[in-house]
């Protein structure tokens, strides 16, 4: 490169493929224009310019925060059948104190279908050894499966089954709009803010998808919420909450040995924002 000439742009950030979790890449700007830095507000790719000057900065100087995420799996990089991992199982976050698990995407990471089945499956691992050694065993009986989802099931395997052309289309059009509004609300399933979902009809490839999962939920979906819940008497074990984070870090690492993290992440990276608490 000859001295003086400007360098090359970045690569952009390829697009999500139809059905998947996306990144949400957005720039809040503060009403001196001081860049916030990303946060997630449905849209993409867009900056929001405030009208007050914010109480402190935010993530300001974490390039974690900073830089535009790209939608593919951080674990082989594919940008096929993406879905949202939570690195913290939502079984024990669900009990953390709000400046732990609020204003923090650190560890929400998108991995492709068979990229999350395996990280499950290592973070199961971990799930049984703070049941030991916290006293706190996992449920033993599987949960039931509820109405919604034993129909969504219902209706993935008509959609896809060889009979699918004889269903009328008002029924396909009903069964289509019930499985839905299953993904928006479960959110391991789909992103509320799916093109698909949008449009209000899902491609063969995301009912595959769905259809796979509904089979195998992530395992922290359904556990007892009671306050005698294997999560909650883990959580309350801990005398550090912030080591139980990084330990968790760790064990997706380990387990997952991803290739396409994004710049800045990290297990150190800090656990919330610094005018919630000490790091």
């Amino acid at each position: 490169q000859e001295s003086g000439s400007p360098a090359p742009a970045p690569a952009p950030a390829p697009p999500a493929r139809s059905g998947a979790a996306k990144q949400e890449n957005t720039a809040a700007v503060s009403g001196e224009g001081g860049d916030q830095g990303g946060c997630t507000c449905g849209r993409e790719n867009v900056a929001i310019r405030l009208r007050f000057e914010p109480r402190g900065r935010g993530h300001e100087g974490n390039t974690f925060y900073e830089i535009e995420k790209r939608n593919e799996c951080v674990v082989c990089g594919s940008p096929d059948q993406l879905l949202r991992h939570y690195v913290v199982p939502a079984a024990y976050r669900k009990h953390f104190p709000e400046t732990l698990k609020n204003r923090s995407s650190h560890d929400i990471l998108l991995l492709c279908v068979r990229c999350h089945q395996q990280a499950d499956m290592h973070a199961n691992a971990l799930r049984r050894q703070l049941a030991d050694e916290c006293g706190a065993p996992l449920t033993v009986q599987p949960p039931p499966i509820d109405h919604p989802t034993r129909q969504a099931r219902s209706f993935c395997s008509a959609l896809l089954g060889k009979n699918r052309d004889r269903i009328p289309e008002e029924r396909r059009a009903a069964m289509m709009l019930t499985l839905i509004q299953y993904c928006k609300e479960k959110t391991w399933l789909a992103s509320e803010s799916d093109e698909e979902v949008a449009a209000g009809w899902l491609s063969d490839s995301t009912l595959k998808q769905m259809e796979v999962l509904l089979e195998e939920p992530p395992a922290d979906q359904g556990l007892d919420d009671t306050a005698e819940s294997h999560g909650y008497k883990v959580v309350m074990a801990q005398k550090d909450l912030k080591e139980f984070i990084r330990r968790w870090r760790r064990e997706f690492l380990e387990g997952s040995d991803p290739d396409f993290l994004p710049e800045g992440w990290d297990v150190d990276n800090p656990l919330a924002l610094a005018t919630d608490v000490d790091q």
